[in-house]
Order: C-alpha cells, then sequence, then structure tokens
C-alpha cells in the first residue's frame, strides 16, 4: 500500500513539475564573452568565493546532521531527553518543549561557530558590512523564530500521530500546507520589520516616474517603501510584496543610492513581472516544501518511520531527531526541483522587464551592477552548481538574453 500511495503523489508532483518546465517559452540567448563586461581579476575571485561558499554549505549539512545523530544515538543525548520532559504529560507540550531545544539551544548554539565562518567569510570580499553585535541579534531573533515554527508545526505533528495515526498523513499534510500559505502572508508584514526600518519614499523624481511606469501598465500598490539594508550589505535589490490591494514596493536604500533611475524601474519590472506572470501561486504549488502530494508523501513515510522506531522507544517525542535529519536532507533533496522552477521564474520575470521598460541599456548594466559591485558569482556555473546553488540564471545568460532581445529575437 505505501508504495501504491508514494507512486501516484510522486507521479502527480512530476507530471506538474515537468509540464511547466518542458512548457517554457523558446528563449533565444545570444553568445556573451563574460569579459568584456567583469575583468579576468573578477572572475576568478568570483569563482574562488563560490567555491568556498559551496564548502561552508556543505561543512554545515555534515556538521548538523552529525549532531543530531549524537543527540539521538548517544546516552548523554537520551538522558537529556528524559530530563527535559520526564514532568511534561501531555504529547504536545512534550514535543514542543523537545523541538524548540533541538531547533535553538542545541542547532542553534552548536551552528554558531560555523556562523561566525560564514559571517566574516562574506565581510573578508566586502560583500557585508555587518557589525558583530548587529550579527548576534540577527542571529538569535532568526533562530528563536525558525524554533518556534519548526515547534509548532512539529509538536501539532506528534499530536496529531499520537492521537490520530491513521489519518496522520492527511492532517499533518493539510497543517503545514495551510502553514505555508499563512507564512506568505505573515513573513513580509510581521516579520522583515523585526529586522529592518521601512520608510515610506520621499516624494521625489524617482517615486514620480516609478507612479508613472506603475500607472502606465495598470498596476496599483499601496505604498513604495525604502528599507535600510545598507546598514547589513552593500547588496543592492527591491521586491513586490502583498497580495491584491495590498501591493507594496519596497527599494533597498543601496539601490536608490548607487542605480540610476532607469535601472531601478528595469528591477521593479523585474518584480512586477512575478505578479504579472503568478509567480506566489506557482511557486505555492510546485515548490516540494509546499506541494500537497510531496507533503502527503513525505508525512507517509514518517508515518511508517514513527511505527518502526516505536517499537524502540514508545515516546514519540524522543525521536524528533530523526525527523530533523529527514528535514534536513530533503531540503537539499529538493534544491534541484525549487531551483529549477525559480530559474524558470527568473527568465519569465526577465523577458518581462524587458518588455515592460523595452531599455536593453538599463536591463544590461543592472545586471553587471549586481553582479560584479555588490557581490561575486561564478559566471559561468557548471551543472551541478546550476541544479544545487542557482536560484536565478547565471549573468552570461542573463546577459545574453538581453542581447537577443536587443537584437530582435524577441517578439517586443
Amino acid at each position: 500500500r505505501i508504495a501504491y500511495v508514494l507512486f501516484i503523489c510522486i507521479g502527480a508532483y512530476l507530471i506538474l513539475f515537468t509540464t511547466y518546465l518542458i512548457t517554457e517559452p523558446k528563449r533565444p540567448i545570444s553568445e556573451i564573452n563574460v569579459e568584456k563586461y567583469f575583468s579576468k581579476e573578477k572572475i576568478q575571485t568570483g569563482k574562488k568565493y563560490f567555491n568556498q561558499r559551496v564548502l561552508i554549505a556543505f561543512s554545515f549539512l555534515l556538521y548538523q546532521v552529525g549532531i543530531l545523530f549524537l543527540l539521538y544515538r548517544s546516552r548523554f543525548g537520551k538522558e537529556l531527553f528524559y530530563k527535559l520532559t520526564k514532568r511534561i504529560d501531555k504529547i504536545f507540550i512534550r514535543s514542543f518543549v523537545y523541538s524548540f531545544f533541538i531547533s535553538f539551544i542545541y542547532l542553534g548554539l552548536l551552528s554558531l561557530p560555523l556562523s561566525f565562518i560564514s559571517h566574516f567569510h562574506l565581510k573578508s570580499y566586502k560583500i557585508i558590512h555587518t557589525p558583530i553585535a548587529l550579527f548576534l541579534k540577527d542571529y538569535f531573533i532568526s533562530r528563536a523564530l525558525l524554533a518556534l515554527g519548526f515547534s509548532i508545526i512539529l509538536s501539532i505533528g506528534m499530536y496529531i500521530y499520537y492521537k490520530y495515526r491513521k489519518s496522520f498523513p492527511y492532517l499533518a499534510s493539510t497543517v503545514v500546507f495551510v502553514f505555508a500559505f499563512i507564512m506568505t502572508v505573515v513573513f513580509p508584514v510581521f516579520i522583515t520589520p523585526m529586522f529592518n526600518n521601512f520608510e515610506k519614499m520621499e516624494q521625489n523624481e524617482l517615486n514620480l516616474k516609478i507612479h508613472k511606469f506603475l500607472s502606465k501598465n495598470n498596476v496599483k500598490v499601496k505604498n513604495l517603501f525604502v528599507v535600510d539594508a545598507s546598514k547589513r550589505t552593500k547588496a543592492a535589490n527591491a521586491y513586490v510584496s502583498g497580495i491584491g490591494p495590498t501591493k507594496e514596493i519596497v527599494l533597498y536604500d543601496t539601490l536608490i543610492k548607487n542605480y540610476t533611475h532607469d535601472e531601478i524601474i528595469s528591477i521593479i519590472a523585474h518584480e512586477l513581472g512575478h505578479y504579472k506572470k503568478h509567480h506566489i501561486w506557482i511557486g505555492f504549488f510546485l515548490y516540494p516544501l509546499s506541494n500537497p502530494f510531496i507533503l502527503f508523501a513525505f508525512f507517509f513515510i514518517i508515518a511508517y518511520l514513527m511505527d518502526y522506531l516505536r517499537e524502540r522507544n514508545h515516546d514519540p517525542a524522543f525521536h524528533l531527531p530523526v525527523i530533523f535529519i529527514l528535514i534536513v536532507f530533503s531540503f537539499w533533496i529538493a534544491k534541484p526541483l525549487i531551483n529549477s522552477v525559480s530559474r524558470r521564474m527568473e527568465r519569465d520575470a526577465d523577458i518581462t522587464s524587458l518588455k515592460l521598460t523595452n531599455n536593453v541599456k538599463a536591463f544590461m548594466s543592472s545586471e553587471v551592477k549586481i553582479s560584479s559591485k555588490h557581490r561575486y558569482a561564478n559566471y559561468s556555473p557548471n551543472l551541478f552548481y546550476r541544479m544545487l546553488f542557482y536560484t536565478h540564471p547565471p549573468v552570461k545568460e542573463r546577459l545574453g538574453m538581453g542581447k537577443a532581445y536587443e537584437s530582435g529575437l524577441y517578439k517586443k
């Protein structure tokens, strides 16, 4: 039965996934010599930087899985579990306490040294300039919020498994699906303001140009905000948050400071492309971490795994470290799928930006600035890198799309 259910769920997801990718419109790409846009030193430094980031990412994976395995299998871990939960009878509270301990105290504190390494690595390349006090504040707030979210979900899951075993895959996948939907609304409204200050954009020439551009394309937004990203990073960005009439455009202050008005409007047009192509909803149903079919298959596996593990220890909360390990591996397994869908969306948004603005020069120059002034990149990544680490098309491909559009290979 389990094989039959998994086959149907995974098959249904793969049909959706492949249908979306293979129906992507043909996108001509002109040949680009990246050395025309970036120095050889920049290209070599980018490869070196990116390889180091990959090494740090895999170090995090191995480190976290290793300490979770030790927590679950060691005598110390077993004694710690019983000390934390021995006076708690209710499965929901017992699971919440232990999962919060794992995600915040255990993983959070023990991962701090690696996070320091990552932080100082970014600083060494002058990509960020976050003061150490602000880094620590961000780290512990984000870890606490992440731990709270994980603890709520896992506690509800353990309660459902303990009380309604036969319905567990159905109920648990529904809970996670609803929670993921709520977070798409809650995150930009309540979470991001905890880290940055958002101020309404002053009435100036850029403000008027943006509103003129939006009006021309029949896009209504509630507010234009500027966020103080410069206190942490040199990176420049813009994004659209909210749904329907609550749409708001947020601009990094670094974007306003370092980019021309045409470049800023080109970047905003890219973000509007995501809305015009309904990428929020497409991503929600195609990303494995929120797709109903994959969630059901995942919890179907979890249910049978928990049945097996409870033969060794009847308390389902005791086996939470195994669930955490599965979540970590599931995230990495899902990365190639998530990234491939994301790259398709970014290509759609790039072409929409070019069509809305018809300004190839601004599109190309903004891409060069993003990839040279504010970050390092592997400009010609191999397939492995693209699959695991590239949510956007490589800059060489994006510049090639701009050149192709300029040559009239796209319908304007």
